[in-house]
């Protein structure tokens, strides 16, 4: 049980906030019609479903951070990208994120910002990444500056 709270903790990165409210109400009435869930388990996971519902509601994820859809996994490396309207880095970024670990890049190469010491291995294949789909990152800032959504990019293979 506990692997599977774990697995749908790390669901909003992988879909859309439609789509994991839907996966989680599945799971939750699938466990409760045959019975396989005890109340306390069943308070917990009632909780964690409304804290992302409501995160998501006001564009946050549930650490209260700005809430940033993934346009990108590969090799353990999630990629998102948002347009912070007023923010701090005033020119087209990215935020990368692998095991804990974050680093913003803007679309130039320039590194923004990296407070926890970003593995250089993995920075070699953000910038491999970033050279390749150039143009499509540059669309995406495009979208998102003008309030529309965002596209995946495919991952580095």
């Amino acid at each position: 049980m506990v692997i599977t709270l774990l697995c749908l903790a790390y669901l909003p990165v992988m879909v859309s906030p439609p789509v994991f409210i839907l996966i989680l109400l599945y799971y939750v009435c699938t466990y409760i019609s045959i019975g396989n869930i005890d109340k306390l388990t069943h308070v917990y996971l009632c909780i964690f479903i409304l804290a992302h519902v409501i995160a998501m509601c006001y564009n946050k994820d549930s650490k209260g951070v700005d809430y940033m859809p993934a346009i990108c996994i590969f090799y353990g490396i999630i990629i998102r990208m948002y347009n912070e309207k007023g923010g701090k880095h005033h020119k087209p970024h990215i935020h990368a994120e692998y095991q804990g670990k974050e680093i913003v890049i803007a679309l130039d190469g320039e590194i923004l910002e990296d407070s926890d010491k970003f593995p250089k291995n993995k920075l070699k294949l953000i910038d491999a990444w970033m050279e390749i789909h150039r143009e499509d990152l540059e669309a995406n800032w495009q979208l998102l500056s003008e309030g529309q959504r965002f596209f995946k990019i495919p991952p580095l293979q």
